[in-house]
């Protein structure tokens, strides 16, 4: 498996960045077949149904000074043959927050449309405004694995990459 990661500071919860994204995926010629808010992902894939779960917000994450739930979260799954999908997204009203998607490509479909995949992800961390991200194999990814969250550390360095100004600012 091959995954697309990016992370943004960007509010993606719009019908905006949900467009960019299932536009720029069929542009490569690979389809979702399926959606869900959460597993089992079960519904047939259409892009009105698709950009209603990307946008549908719910109550937000629990913020344990003001005991109570903050803002508003969302997040959907997607599969078809060959790629999968899992985007995350809290709007908090109190500070940024760090929303991300990862696309999974199996390996033969990675291979298949590996330069159209490198001019989406290009395409994506711009739109989206990126902090960071990256495409690698799911095993390499792994054996970089540390500790800790996209605030304290980077995921590792990867065959592609991109640091946004956030990273590079604190990077130098």
């Amino acid at each position: 498996m091959v995954e697309i990661n990016i992370y943004t500071t960007e509010n993606i919860s719009s019908e905006i960045y949900a467009k960019i994204f299932f536009q720029l995926i069929q542009e490569i010629g690979i389809e979702f077949q399926k959606i869900a808010l959460y597993e089992p992902i079960n519904k047939e894939f259409s892009m009105e149904k698709a950009i209603e779960m990307w946008t549908l917000a719910e109550p937000g994450c629990y913020d344990f000074e003001l005991d109570e739930m903050v803002g508003t979260a969302g997040g959907m799954l997607g599969k078809g043959k060959g790629i999968s999908l899992m985007v995350n997204w809290w709007e908090n009203p109190k500070e940024k927050t760090v929303n991300y998607l990862v696309i999974g490509f199996s390996n033969k479909v990675f291979l298949k449309y590996k330069d159209k995949i490198v001019v989406v992800f290009q395409k994506l961390v711009s739109e989206f405004n990126a902090i960071y991200g990256y495409i690698s194999d799911e095993g390499i990814i792994n054996r970089q694995h540390i500790t800790g969250a996209i605030d304290n550390r980077i995921p590792g360095i990867f065959e592609y990459n991109h640091f946004g100004k956030l990273f590079v600012d604190c990077i130098g």
